[in-house]
């Protein structure tokens, strides 16, 4: 009798990594990064800083030099990517400010993500 196979296929192209540079998330990272290099697609690796405080005078963003938490996500990050196993997949890097939840939200409807690890 013969029988018919059924093939299922998960393919995630657009990965996104949320990290807050702990040690969990580094490790959530790495499994972002062998998904993203098994299925040839591009991970988003994504840093949320606060927002700013919201002042009844309207103030320009400091400009990126003087952001010290913007500076250091930055250089979190890219210590992150340095490593062997994000270096050979295609990624980019984002830090954003604002709740977290709608960071995330809409970096997803951004960019299309299919799977979110943090």
């Amino acid at each position: 009798m013969a029988t018919l196979e059924l093939e299922k296929s998960v393919t995630f192209k657009n990965i996104l990594a949320a990290t807050d540079f702990s040690d969990a998330s580094r490790h959530a990272l790495r499994w972002a990064a062998s998904i993203t290099g098994l299925n040839d697609g591009k991970l988003f690796l994504l840093n949320v800083l606060p927002g700013e405080p919201r002042l009844p005078v309207t103030l320009d963003p400091l400009p990126k030099g003087l952001d010290r938490a913007g500076c250091k996500a930055d250089l979190e990050i890219q210590k992150l990517v340095s490593c062997k196993t994000i270096a050979r997949v295609w990624h980019e890097e984002l830090v954003r400010r604002g709740p977290v939840a709608d960071v995330v939200s809409d970096i997803i409807e951004e960019t299309g993500i299919d799977l979110l690890v943090t």
